[in-house]
């Protein structure tokens, strides 16, 4: 079934493989909305200060202000950097946790922090940390939307970070499994471009196990490139 697809895309392949070796980057930031982000963040720096924000944080955590809680903590999000935002790691996870286990009795007026805590480990380029809260038990149902593994994804593909792109793959696949939905086409594309990086016989047949369950007529060409590229790999 692979060879049909070989000579579908043939052309394709020819005309892909330079860009596909020669760039680490899978989607742009425009793409992942983490320039969007990035131009919130220089907007929210002019009036928010991290570190009087984590006071008040602190403040709102021990009182239990879910509302004033949340006022405070989104901007956090947009304006601490690199050095905060490992310094204050423990406070981070405390707050997700919170919101988590005092939702709002409005379903719908639930925000999701998931995209956008991913995007800012995105935007700082902070690739373990991302890895840490996401795959930590307490917290790791927080990113279990559709957007967030993506996200992160092309965090640790950017870092070279293959296996850890599987990894999460993986518990998306679990997931999946249990809810009985389809691999998202874009998770799908980050998993054969791993796939790809690592070139095993035993990552091709795991890119083929993911193909076999996916629906064809969605997929995007540059991942069946790249599950094809792995085919014809030595």
């Amino acid at each position: 079934m692979i060879l049909n697809y070989l000579r579908i895309f043939g052309h394709s392949i020819h005309q892909n493989a330079l860009t596909v070796c020669s760039t680490r980057k899978l989607f742009t930031k425009e793409f992942l909305r983490v320039t969007e982000f990035e131009s919130q963040r220089l907007k929210t720096r002019k009036f928010v200060q991290p570190d009087t924000v984590v006071e008040t944080i602190e403040f709102q955590l021990r009182a239990k202000n879910r509302e004033e809680l949340i006022k405070s903590f989104k901007p956090w999000i947009h304006v601490i950097d690199r050095s905060q935002c490992k310094e204050h790691f423990s406070l981070l996870m405390k707050c997700l946790l919170f919101l988590r286990d005092n939702p709002h009795p409005d379903p719908p007026k639930n925000f999701n922090f998931g995209p956008v805590v991913m995007r800012m480990f995105h935007s700082l380029n902070m690739s373990q940390e991302a890895i840490n809260i996401a795959h930590n038990f307490e917290t790791a149902d927080l990113f279990d939307d559709a957007t967030s593994p993506i996200i992160l994804c092309d965090l640790l593909f950017n870092n070279g970070m293959y296996n850890e792109v599987l990894r999460v793959v993986q518990r998306n696949e679990a997931m999946n499994e249990k809810r009985d939905m389809k691999t998202t086409r874009l998770l799908n594309c980050i998993t054969f471009a791993t796939c790809y990086k690592l070139n095993t016989q035993d990552h091709f047949s795991f890119a083929l196990e993911i193909w076999n369950k996916s629906v064809k007529e969605n997929q995007h060409s540059q991942a069946i490139n790249f599950l094809c590229m792995n085919a014809v790999n030595p």
